[in-house]
């Protein structure tokens, strides 16, 4: 059986091999069709047009959930199945953390076993990673449309060309503080009476 850990909970070891694991599918050749998607040029970058052309009429739908949950398999078992990961997916309690300094964090402390920590801006609409892990990882894909926040614009505007860049990252600790288990549970105690199909509705 697979057992998925807090990043917090696991082992120094096992937060290593994670990172070794991820960088194991950067290494690999895409397996996407290049002449549909000429940014994909690594086996993650497969994962990462996975999500890119599904993220539209995924992320305000109701399959958010179940999609993401299958997607996560599945990027699991190529860690697992193609770099020999012994482990499950981490995940991260955020909740756990809220009152401490988010650079304190076992997830972004910017150690060698984080995923790296904060940004750092160098322009109103760029902060790359540049410490930890992934301060030399490069994104080949996206970022998708015209008016999205990033350091590069990608040559087509689905965001499938092939735009090499940083890791971009910043900071909001408000968007975390709106979905803490007491704030869900206290929007779930004051709900209308609405059907779920509605709320969806209301939100397109």
């Amino acid at each position: 059986m697979v057992v998925r850990r807090e990043w917090g909970d696991m082992s120094v070891e096992s937060r290593k091999e994670y990172i070794s694991a991820l960088y194991c599918l950067k290494d690999k050749p895409a397996q996407t069709n290049q002449d549909d998607f000429p940014g994909a040029r690594t086996r993650w970058d497969d994962f990462a047009v996975g999500h890119l052309i599904n993220v539209m009429s995924v992320h305000r739908s109701p399959w958010l959930a179940v999609w993401h949950r299958h997607y996560n398999w599945r990027l699991e078992r190529a860690l697992r199945e193609e770099c020999g990961y012994s482990g499950g997916l981490p995940y991260w309690h955020w909740s756990k953390y809220l009152d401490q300094d988010i650079n304190t964090w076992p997830l972004f402390d910017g150690s060698e076993t984080s995923i790296s920590g904060n940004g750092t801006q160098t322009g109103p609409q760029c902060a790359c990673v540049d410490s930890g892990p992934f301060a030399n990882w490069t994104i080949n894909l996206g970022p998708q449309g015209e008016g999205t926040w990033g350091c590069k614009r990608n040559p087509q505007s689905d965001g499938r060309g092939y735009n090499p860049s940083c890791i971009e990252r910043t900071f909001n600790l408000d968007y975390l503080n709106n979905v803490k288990y007491s704030d869900i549970v206290y929007t779930i105690d004051q709900a209308s009476g609405q059907s779920i199909s509605q709320l969806v509705e209301d939100e397109r």
